[in-house]
């Protein structure tokens, strides 16, 4: 199952800001918060995906560091204890001196959220929102879920 038309649906019948449900394949179901959407971008504050079954920790991570290709940077897993039941991937950037970096935390056996960080003028990080295209979001929810085309 394509992410790419119920999102579309989603997009197209919100109203701005808000926090819109896609349901996914077997169960899963993603969370967007949408700051603007238009015919062809979207801006957001953050995605989250739901499985609908559990995963182990260590190897979400590994796949997530292999399979997510929708953002614009490349994800490395800086922290992994599933002990704990969590797992963080950032993006490291090309840019020098980057001030601004993406984070996918897999928290628990069943959820994955992405955030966009930026630091402050004494390097602590807020919240960033993102901008990305539908079809980007669309595969960045399939990448997420773990079915390969989004």
């Amino acid at each position: 199952m394509s992410w790419t038309r119920p999102l579309d649906d989603a997009l197209d019948a919100t109203a701005e800001p808000t926090t819109v449900r896609i349901d996914g394949p077997e169960g899963a179901h993603a969370e967007v918060e949408v700051r603007r959407a238009g015919p062809i971008g979207v801006r957001v504050g953050r995605v989250r995906v739901r499985h609908g079954a559990d995963r182990d920790v260590a190897a979400e991570a590994e796949r997530l560091e292999r399979e997510v290709r929708a953002l614009p940077e490349r994800l490395t897993p800086t922290e992994v204890d599933p002990r704990l039941g969590g797992a963080i991937l950032r993006s490291r950037s090309s840019r020098p001196k980057a001030r601004d970096f993406w984070e996918v935390r897999v928290d628990g056996p069943r959820e994955v959220e992405v955030r966009r960080y930026a630091l402050d003028a004494r390097g602590d990080r807020e919240p960033a929102d993102f901008d990305l295209t539908r079809e980007q979001l669309g595969r960045l929810l399939g990448e997420l879920e773990g079915e390969g085309e989004g």
